[in-house]
């Protein structure tokens, strides 16, 4: 899985955001100019190449980057509140 990680980690480092929405792979381009495409070409052949290790991964980090709920972050207020430090 670290060529996965390297190849997003290019994706971003060139100004992208890399997303995933059900099986497909969104990029996002977040600069001002135009990307470079002969820099962009070669990534996305890789991207294509191994879609589904990318789709896995991105599955994987998405879950474990899960905010927590409302009621997780009231909780930790109430339970401050009962138990301040």
């Amino acid at each position: 899985m670290e060529i996965i990680k390297n190849l997003i980690d290019k994706f971003q480092h060139l100004g992208y955001v890399v997303n995933l929405d059900d099986e497909n792979i969104k990029l996002k381009y977040e600069l001002y100019n135009k990307p470079d495409m002969s820099r962009i070409t070669p990534l996305l052949d890789i991207l294509r190449e191994h879609k589904a290790d990318v789709v896995e991964y991105l599955k994987n980090t998405q879950t474990s980057q899960v905010e927590p709920s409302d009621e997780t972050i009231q909780a930790k207020v109430e339970d401050r509140q009962d138990n301040p430090p």
